[in-house]
């Protein structure tokens, strides 16, 4: 803080942190978190406490003044210290782009924000909350920025809203909240401080008065005891830690009648220096002079303050934001989309499934081991398949194959067995026995399979319609394949009852036989139903179904978190950035 403290030594680095937090209050108006850390001085009021004549002693310039709500849109008014006079309006006009209107001069202000005002809020009296911004540079000002509430008024007049007094309260609460917030409350000496509605919003928000300094308005109406009430030293009175500063501004009359500010001036000091009561209130709380000290001086603590806090915050909820886009991952807007997503899981499926046939992956659920698996079935059948060809040809055996044989002497070859011979021993002993554990090994296979594929689709996260859509598939896709290996196996099976022979009908019948064995065993036992395969019956399933795809894995409340999220980001990355062109990138 003192390091800060230090950088604002000049008026050159308190005007340069003004304007930072001016640069930056547009990206944070629908941020309220964020919004309530910048510091400001708000000018809040009963309605006719003469709050828009102390800021037009502040500014110089004449502000709407009248009967009823005379301001009624927040006025920010940004007075800056320059060689030469200018003035600049900025603006939304009710359903347009924002508009920047140029015044040659101060008698002209007025008028322009009364024509402003006409676009916000239109022609009636209610108010709106879109500010209008005026920035005033000229020679005889001090760097302050003030943000002008419209007056809290107690009952509707002419076309105003019913409710009015409900919508300024609001209004205000919104603009007040936030320790960052200097409430600048205008309080007429006409009255009792304790009977001010903006002082018992302000109490509301600021209990122990910290944070709210009175001007004392309308002071040459002031009875006697004016300057105990403002300094708060009676159990009754009102007791601001910021304190009070009395004010004599042009009333309504004064005004139609052409006095001049500076003429005003004069008057107030004649007033403090004769009134017998006014002239014992310090000199520090006298006059419009005192005022604008106390402001600018109230002002360069604030900015000490939270300067530090806001761009912390800002970063903080910059990675927020990211990482809550992250969280969201990819969002599905249309069928293009959606079925590009679509094709992305079937892959990842794929991959996953390849990648456990390889055993490239090392999962903790066993049933997820598909190699290990398959390799666990084939070993088991082999142990079957041993055992039930392992007494094959026993004495038993021989006895029958001689007897058989002999029915066959001189039909065949000696030195080979007679085809009806083999058949009916081995197809009688081995295989009828030996297709059953085939099947059986197919089974299990295609179980081991589904169960992995199943697992790969739970775990792209989709939703649970577009899972179950796509295990359907998947399981449509198995099924197909188990009829198909169990046609293959049964080929197989079934090439083991044949005899061997040298005709050219046998070595046809070989290489077929041998190109079959590729698809059997172990390593090639997904050859069948590869990922390939898998793919093209899937994206053919997809192409077909784009729409109803679209609308599983479409997200509405996802859409508008990630559109939401990504105007926070916007926001924030531009009040990051008006900071850094403002302040330098040594301070971000």
């Amino acid at each position: 803080m003192g390091e800060l403290a230090a950088a604002f030594g000049t008026d050159a680095e308190v005007r340069k942190a003004l304007d930072a937090i001016d640069n930056v209050r547009p990206h944070l108006k629908n941020l309220q978190e964020l919004a309530d850390m910048l510091p400001a001085i708000v000018v809040v009021g009963d309605q006719s406490s003469g709050k828009s004549s102390t800021l037009e002693r502040l500014s110089g310039v004449n502000l709407p003044r009248g009967e009823g709500i005379c301001t009624r849109v927040p006025l920010q008014l940004q007075l800056r210290k320059e060689a030469r006079f200018s003035a600049q309006l900025e603006y939304e006009p009710r359903g347009l782009d924002t508009k920047i209107v140029e015044v040659d001069g101060l008698g002209e202000i007025g008028d322009a924000i009364a024509g402003a005002t006409m676009e916000i809020a239109g022609e009636s009296k209610g108010i709106h909350d879109s500010p209008i911004l005026l920035r005033i540079s000229g020679p005889d000002y001090e760097d302050l920025t003030l943000i002008d509430l419209p007056g809290i008024a107690r009952v509707a007049v002419q076309d105003q809203p019913q409710n009015i007094e409900e919508l300024t309260v609001a209004m205000i609460k919104k603009y007040i909240a936030g320790d960052a917030k200097v409430i600048l409350c205008s309080l007429p000496a006409s009255a009792e401080f304790v009977t001010s509605a903006a002082l018992k919003l302000a109490r509301e928000v600021d209990a122990n008065g910290v944070r709210t300094l009175g001007v004392v308005t309308k002071i040459d109406q002031a009875e006697e005891g004016i300057a105990r009430r403002m300094e708060g030293t009676h159990s009754s009175d009102v007791m601001l830690r910021l304190g009070c500063v009395a004010v004599r501004c042009r009333s309504q009359r004064e005004t139609e009648e052409g006095m001049t500010l500076k003429e005003v001036e004069e008057v107030e000091r004649e007033l403090f220096t004769d009134h017998p009561d006014l002239r014992n209130i310090s000199a520090s709380c006298q006059g419009i002079p005192a005022l604008v000290r106390k402001l600018v001086a109230i002002q360069r603590e604030r900015l000490i303050e939270q300067l530090p806090k806001i761009i912390h915050q800002l970063e903080e909820k910059i990675d927020a934001e990211e990482r809550t886009l992250d969280e969201l991952g990819d969002i599905v807007e249309n069928e293009f989309q959606a079925f590009e997503k679509a094709l992305m899981c079937v892959n990842q499926v794929s991959e996953g499934l390849r990648n456990r046939a390889q055993g490239q992956v090392d999962d903790e659920d066993e049933q997820m081991q598909i190699s290990l698996r398959c390799s666990e079935e084939f070993t088991t059948f082999k142990v079957q398949i041993d055992g039930i060809c392992g007494g094959l040809f026993d004495d038993e055996v021989w006895k029958e194959i001689e007897e058989f044989t002999r029915c066959f002497q001189g039909i065949h070859l000696s030195n080979f067995m007679a085809s009806p011979v083999f058949n009916k021993v081995f197809r009688a002993r081995v295989f009828n026995k030996l297709r059953r554990p085939a099947e059986v090994l197919v089974n299990k296979v295609l179980k081991h399979v589904k169960y992995v594929l199943l697992q790969l689709v739970e775990e792209t996260g989709e939703s649970t319609k577009f899972q179950n859509m796509l295990k359907a598939m998947i399981k449509e896709f198995l099924e197909k394949c188990c009829k198909a290996t169990q046609k293959t196996v049964k080929k197989c099976v079934n090439s083991h009852t044949e005899y061997i022979e040298t005709t050219p009908m046998y070595v046809d019948m070989l290489e077929e036989l041998r190109g079959m064995k590729e698809n059997i065993g172990p390593s090639k036992v997904f050859r069948l139903y590869n990922d390939r395969n898998l793919d093209r019956h899937i994206v053919d399933k997809f192409t077909r179904n784009r729409t109803a795809i679209f609308n599983m894995l479409s997200d509405p409340h996802r859409v508008h978190m990630r559109n939401q999220s990504i105007q926070k980001l916007e926001s924030l990355e531009a009040a990051r950035q008006a900071l850094r062109d403002t302040m330098g990138f040594q301070m971000i």
